[in-house]
C-alpha cells in the first residue's frame, strides 16, 4: 500500500511511478513463478506465458533479470472457483 497503484492511475501525473509500481509487481511475480515451478509447474508455465517471461531457468530467478519490460497478455484465472 505504500505505493498503491489504484491511486497513482487517478493521477495523471504520478504516470512514470505508476508505471514503475507495476514492472516492480510484475517482475516480483516472474521470479516467485520460476521459484515455484516445481511444485506448481502447469500453473506457473501459463503464468510466465502471460508476462512474456517463459524463461524458467533458475538462474534467471533474480529481480530485474528479465530487463525489457514487454506486454502482459490477460488469462483465465489459475485457480478458478470450484461449484
Amino acid at each position: 500500500e505504500e505505493r498503491a497503484p489504484w491511486q497513482l492511475a487517478r493521477d495523471p501525473a504520478a504516470g512514470e511511478q505508476l508505471d514503475q509500481t507495476l514492472a516492480s509487481l510484475v517482475e516480483g511475480v516472474r521470479v516467485l513463478s520460476v521459484l515455484l515451478h516445481p511444485y506448481m509447474p502447469a500453473t506457473t508455465e501459463r503464468l510466465l506465458e502471460a508476462l512474456g517471461a517463459p524463461d524458467l531457468e533458475y538462474e534467471s530467478a533474480v529481480f530485474a533479470a528479465s530487463g525489457d519490460g514487454g506486454a502482459v497478455v490477460a488469462l483465465e484465472p489459475l485457480f478458478p472457483k470450484r461449484a
